[in-house]
């Protein structure tokens, strides 16, 4: 089944298929990607994160080489215990293509190109999720280059070592999904920066009260911790276990975090004006 239209420049009718060019989620889920990859600040916020933390691993790599005992492995898992620290400029990267369009006020047209709601938020929050992926993806594999070279000995691999790398990149990637879940409820870049800092790491203020509850059960789950406990080693692999929450428990504790916080935001989006 075919539709006509008739072109003011030209004057010839045109036929265009309406099965081709019908608002579909694969449509929408390029288009969100190209709108990121075509934003300048989630560029350079990009560059910048991946640059800095290859650098902390290469100098961390070259301490290990001149201060080093011996031919000995190192820990790939020194690449994840930074994970709360690099995750400060990965909520920017999560957050700009979100509160980029509404400051911009192209979400009405976001909204208009694509009437159902719940379909244009799946397609958002999915080019983030591999946008931001591919990024820390990167991010893994050069911080890894660095502390093999830089140390100048293997890196080690086993007793967690290995799988505290997936945990690492896995843990940004969500946390990257959150804050675009943020940006979707304030609505504007620095509210929605300051809500997920609030959220990420004012609430280890938390550990400060003076309770045995707060201490021992409590500050297990404070967001900071969890990602250091959803990314860390085996006790044999060199580091300091985060905590009584095992990688597996931190994983699921981060993933609700995650769900809980988008879901807020896609209520946000669905119910109210944009």
């Amino acid at each position: 089944m075919t539709a006509t239209y008739r072109t003011a420049s030209v004057g010839r009718p045109r036929l265009v298929d309406p099965e081709r060019y019908h608002v579909s989620f694969w449509g929408s889920l390029r288009a969100e990607i190209r709108k990121m990859t075509t934003l300048r600040s989630f560029w350079i916020t990009a560059i910048v994160t991946v640059s800095l933390y290859t650098l902390i691993i290469l100098g961390i790599a070259k301490a290990f080489d001149e201060f080093g005992d011996g031919p000995r492995q190192i820990p790939a898992g020194v690449i994840s215990y930074g994970v709360s620290f690099i995750g400060m400029l990965v909520v920017v990267i999560g957050i700009l293509p979100v509160t980029n369009e509404y400051s911009a006020n192209t979400m009405r047209t976001t909204a208009l190109a694509s009437p159902k709601r719940p379909s244009a938020f799946l397609a958002k929050m999915t080019a983030v999720f591999v946008a931001c992926g591919v990024v820390n993806l990167v991010l893994v594999t050069l911080a890894f280059l660095a502390l093999r070279f830089g140390s100048g000995t293997p890196v080690l691999l086993e007793n967690g070592n290995g799988r505290s790398l997936v945990m690492f990149w896995l843990a940004l990637t969500l946390t990257a999904l959150m804050s675009a879940g943020f940006g979707y409820v304030v609505r504007s870049t620095a509210g929605g920066m300051t809500a997920a800092f609030v959220f990420l790491y004012v609430t280890n203020g938390f550990s400060l009260v003076p309770s045995a509850w707060v201490r021992d059960t409590l500050s297990d789950y404070l967001p900071t911790n969890v990602m250091q406990a959803m990314a860390q080693a085996d006790r044999t692999g060199g580091l300091v276990e985060s905590g009584d929450l095992s990688w597996s428990a931190a994983l699921a504790v981060w993933v609700i975090y995650t769900l809980v916080v988008t879901a807020i935001g896609f209520t946000r989006y669905n119910r109210s004006d944009i």
